[in-house]
């Protein structure tokens, strides 16, 4: 089986482990290269990685995201939602939807920290 081509966007810039992490923290696939991030076409997405200074190209390839801890494949795997959030599966306890690609935010959640 082959992944069929889909709309993404390329992401480079300067400090790409920088650009993954925050990619990872909003719970979004990522296929990563040498050189290059490739994620799903989104632009709450698109707007947090600018205001990081990551250069984006749009392209339309196969997409096959790095599997995550919870998935093979497609890190959203397992069961999530964002009401769901007391620190119970490591994700921590964040506001819902603040920054979260298609849920309205800025890219720019705030964490709250807890004490446990």
């Amino acid at each position: 089986m082959e992944a069929a081509p889909e709309a993404l966007l390329e992401v480079r810039g300067p400090d790409l482990a920088r650009l993954a992490w925050h990619i990872g923290n909003r719970h979004a696939p990522c296929r990563i290269e040498a050189g290059r991030l490739l994620v799903p076409h989104d632009h709450v997405l698109a707007g947090m990685l600018r205001q990081l200074g990551a250069e984006l190209r749009e392209v339309t390839a196969p997409f096959q995201p790095e599997g995550g801890a919870y998935g093979h494949g497609r890190t959203m795997g397992h069961h999530h939602r964002h009401d769901d959030h007391d620190g119970h599966d490591g994700h921590g306890d964040h506001d819902a939807g603040a920054g979260h690609p298609g849920q309205g935010g800025a890219g720019q959640g705030a964490w709250r920290l807890r004490r446990i």
